[in-house]
């Protein structure tokens, strides 16, 4: 039986971490490794891991160590961070401690805290992993949520910008999709690919630090969506309909920039699509008198050309 590792980043969720924990310990495939990255919360998190005796109640929890424990025949190892580093932060740390730990593992299971997975969907992955496909997808669609496959990422048309540069399928009626871009809730990947990608870049904070492991990974090997394994999400992402502008939409604004510029296959795409990107969305903002929008929309193109990276507004504060 392959061995298998999970990773979780979370902060301040932890009623959703318990029951995604609840969820990994009643999978139909064992699980060897549960490695929690906690980043910084300031919640109950440490007492329900407490409770379920993933942390010993006479440890004094302290910042930046990593701690172990033995729980119904799996491995849990606790870090609690002393800084919140970002989603993006956050998996690249607990990369890190995985490789410190390697234990001949054959494959990474990567989520965040607020998915569930479904009782058996580790094994159908698991079934689906060849010497062709070293990273497989779950499929997040349920009665709350409809997901899609990305089946293209066109980097090579710097007319096409942003969220269009992704052709989706949303129909999942097929057993398995050729993906192009994933989301960290619950890629599993070979380990051998793993190793040879190396950590996430943290210096996204948040928002593409996936799709950029996706786009590194895709230099080793096929990736896939697997329709029939199910992993659903605690939380539903809501609509945003208010016209301001927040931190989220500088990140998201600057690592696109910095993607476009990184991953462009050609010099159109690195150094023209981000000023058309900008430009779009400042025009509009203008036309709409939302002048109000324009400090984050000029500082996130600001920092994103000038490859300033990493958090560099608190989240909140915009």
């Amino acid at each position: 039986m392959k061995k298998v590792c999970v990773v979780i980043v979370t902060y301040n969720r932890s009623k959703y971490l318990c029951n995604l924990l609840n969820e990994l310990y009643n999978q139909t495939y064992v699980i060897d490794t549960i490695i929690i990255l906690d980043n910084h919360s300031t919640d109950n998190t440490q007492e329900i891991l407490i409770d379920k005796g993933i942390i010993n109640h006479k440890d004094n929890v302290l910042e930046d160590k990593l701690y172990q424990s033995d729980r119904d025949n799996i491995k849990y190892y606790y870090y609690y961070s002393s800084t919140n580093s970002g989603g993006s932060g956050g998996f690249n740390k607990a990369f890190s401690i995985f490789n410190k730990i390697d234990n001949k593992f054959d494959y990474l299971w990567v989520m965040d805290d607020d998915v569930l997975p479904e009782k058996d969907c580790l094994e159908k992955m698991v079934n689906n992993m060849s010497d062709e496909y070293g990273l497989c997808l779950p499929n997040r669609s349920d009665d709350k949520f409809k997901d899609y496959a990305v089946i293209r990422h066109n980097m090579k048309n710097p007319f096409v910008v942003y969220m269009q540069r992704k052709t989706k399928i949303y129909n999942l009626d097929k057993e398995y999709y050729d993906i192009q871009d994933m989301p960290f809730e619950g890629p599993l990947i070979d380990v051998n690919v793993v190793k040879k990608v190396g950590l996430p870049d943290k210096d996204y904070f948040i928002f593409y630090d996936d799709t950029d492991y996706c786009r590194r990974c895709l230099k080793y090997t096929k990736a896939k969506l697997i329709s029939n394994a199910i992993l659903h999400k605690q939380i539903i992402p809501k609509e945003n309909k208010s016209s301001k502008m927040n931190w989220r939409n500088y990140y998201s604004y600057r690592n696109c920039i910095y993607f476009d510029k990184t991953y462009g296959e050609n010099w159109f795409v690195k150094n023209l699509s981000p000023r058309i990107f900008i430009l779009e969305i400042y025009l509009k903002n203008i036309i709409l008198l939302r002048f109000y929008n324009l400090k984050i929309i000029k500082k996130a193109y600001k920092d994103g050309m000038k490859n300033i990276r990493g958090k560099t507004i608190e989240p909140g504060s915009m």
